[in-house]
């Protein structure tokens, strides 16, 4: 059987997860204003599918230089040593 300390130490810890929900709910709010505002992206779908093109964009972009570098040392390997 339960005793008032325990019911009490219940209702204690039932507060204290309502307070980590709101400020978790907080957070959440706020991640989603700055993915909107600073991404428009209005979901977290639309981020991560963002996440993914600029990823692919960034391969891209790194290959491209590294070819660019090829051909530059191929071009000017004898002034470069």
């Amino acid at each position: 059987m339960a005793t008032l300390s325990d019911l009490t130490k219940l209702k204690q810890r039932v507060e204290k997860l309502k307070q980590e929900q709101h400020r978790a709910e907080g957070a959440l709010n706020e991640a989603m204003k700055r993915l909107l505002k600073d991404y428009e992206c209005k979901s977290l779908e639309e981020a991560e599918g963002l996440l993914e093109h600029l990823e692919e964009e960034e391969i891209k972009a790194e290959e491209e230089f590294e070819e660019a570098l090829r051909r530059f040392e191929d071009k000017w390997k004898e002034e470069l040593k």
